[in-house]
């Protein structure tokens, strides 16, 4: 029988989520992913139509969008939301360790890989969940530096990827 745990509730929600941004971002075009997250001025959107066609011609040779000073590209954002749920992973991942895990960069690979990127780390957070639901209710994880709950990291996945399809 299934222990039922808070953990359990926010679960779904996860992973309904992590489905929704992962097919959302599958079916963006590689012009709409190279755009910037949120709505600019007009030089913006001049800035992202320049910035567009630089990508399309070269995209994994072009320097982010935040490094040039720009609004992040959705591609970013992506990216950004990539690392943040493999940063949740490390945290369930490496419990027992008596200090928090180091983070482990995720590649910057190209923008159409991203919603493969996404689901992959995001599995490997549910994956490590449902380890950690093997052990004692009371057993914390790292969680951005402290211990938590592993309904908390939950909540922060879900959070996060709730951010990431409001910028798409």
């Amino acid at each position: 029988m299934r222990k039922v745990t808070a953990a359990s509730t926010v679960l779904p929600d996860v992973e309904r989520e992590l489905r929704r941004v992962s097919e959302r971002l599958e079916h963006l075009p590689l012009s709409r992913l190279s755009g910037p997250a949120q709505a600019g001025t007009a030089r913006a959107a001049l800035d992202a139509g320049l910035e567009r066609s630089r990508a399309e011609a070269e995209p994994e040779m072009e320097p982010s969008r935040a490094e040039a000073g720009l609004e992040p590209s959705r591609a970013e954002v992506g990216r950004e939301t990539a690392q943040r749920l493999a940063d949740l992973c490390a945290g369930v991942e490496d419990a027992a360790a008596p200090t928090p895990p180091a983070s482990r960069t995720v590649p910057r690979l190209d923008p159409r890989l991203l919603a493969d990127q996404l689901r992959v780390t995001g599995h490997d957070l549910l994956i490590e969940v449902a380890r950690q639901a093997g052990e004692p209710s009371d057993t914390q994880v790292w969680l951005d530096g402290r211990r938590a709950d592993v309904t908390q990291v939950l909540q922060a996945a879900y959070d996060a990827l709730v951010a990431l399809r409001r910028r798409l």
